[in-house]
């Protein structure tokens, strides 16, 4: 049922009432619906007898339309109020320069969003930069590492390319050892001359190899060989070198090695020199050499302190170098 009130509805009334809010407050159409709501759907307005008076409807509209705009008003009041002191707060804050832990104004906001993506959009590029310069430093390291590796390989084993490489040179044997380097390893015939000379270097190949040695039994047992020449920069006589053979004198120069039975049984043995300075020799490297009757030795050590096994020879000392 409804009713009238001059002429008008109490919902046109009520409708016109809350447009005239809306107007002059800006509320959205969400508070006419709550007006709408409140006042229109009242169950206590619709149950209403026809009879009822108009004024006591008038009056209870009223009511409840007052409480509505009173508490629109406050609420409105509440919301600017807010505002200006946040205003005013965020104005004092920007002035210091301070903001409690959590909050920034709208204004910083984007500032603050940029000096962040700088400094991680930085400190990102420095992390990338330096794995960068470490992966590249790595890689040519290990580049340089291989490279050297393969010079120092290709150094080592000559133009062949090869270590243990045998060739020939005259009457002789050599084997590759190193750098440029070979060592003789044995006769091609026997020696039918009484003196051998040792090459300082041999050519093999178009490549110069310095001889640095005698290798194991290379010269043994060569009962036509009484005297050997040995070059200047050899580096040692190999074990039994020059086993049984009838050498009669040698003179070993530079800083010579030599080996354990290097001259065992050479029972024509009369002399050995050691000529340089870095010598060295095995206790029983004249092992055997019954006729040994003087070691010339270039040291400052005396003659007491040297010991020999198979043989009882005299020693002489001397400073300088000889040959």
């Amino acid at each position: 049922m409804h009713f009238a009130v001059h002429g008008r509805t109490a919902a046109e009334l009520i409708v016109d009432r809350a447009s005239f809010i809306v107007k002059k407050n800006c509320l959205s159409f969400a508070s006419l619906q709550i007006y709408y709501y409140l006042c229109i759907m009242n169950p206590a307005i619709l149950s209403k007898n026809e009879e009822a008076k108009n004024n006591q409807i008038l009056i209870t509209m009223k009511r409840t339309l007052f409480t509505l705009m009173l508490l629109v008003a406050l609420i409105m009041m509440g919301t600017a109020r807010s505002n200006v002191q946040q205003s005013t707060f965020s104005g004092l804050l920007l002035s210091s320069g301070q903001y409690p832990k959590g909050w920034q104004p709208a204004n910083t906001t984007k500032k603050s969003t940029k000096k962040t993506t700088k400094k991680t959009t930085k400190k990102t590029t420095k992390k990338t930069t330096k794995k960068s310069s470490k992966s590249t430093t790595k890689k040519s390291t290990k580049t340089t590492t291989k490279k050297s590796a393969k010079t120092t390989t290709k150094k080592s084993t000559g133009a062949t390319g090869k270590k243990n490489i045998i060739f020939k040179v005259g009457n002789l044997h050599y084997r590759i050892v190193g750098n440029n380097t070979c060592e003789v390893t044995n006769l091609v015939t026997s020696i039918r001359d009484k003196r051998v000379i040792i090459p300082s270097y041999v050519t093999h190949n178009k490549v110069k190899y310095y001889v640095i040695g005698i290798g194991k039994g290379a010269l043994s047992r060569e009962v036509k060989m009484t005297e050997v020449i040995l070059p200047p920069k050899i580096q040692y006589v190999g074990p039994k070198a020059f086993l049984e053979s009838n050498l009669e004198t040698i003179f070993l120069p530079g800083n010579v090695k030599v080996k354990e039975w290097a001259f065992k049984d050479c029972k024509k043995l009369r002399q050995v020199i050691f000529g340089g300075k870095g010598w060295s020799f095995s206790a029983n490297a004249f092992y055997g050499c019954t006729s040994l009757k003087t070691i010339h030795l270039n040291t400052t050590k005396s003659a007491s302190s040297f010991r020999f096994e198979g043989a009882n020879p005299r020693v002489i000392c001397f400073k300088g170098d000889k040959g």
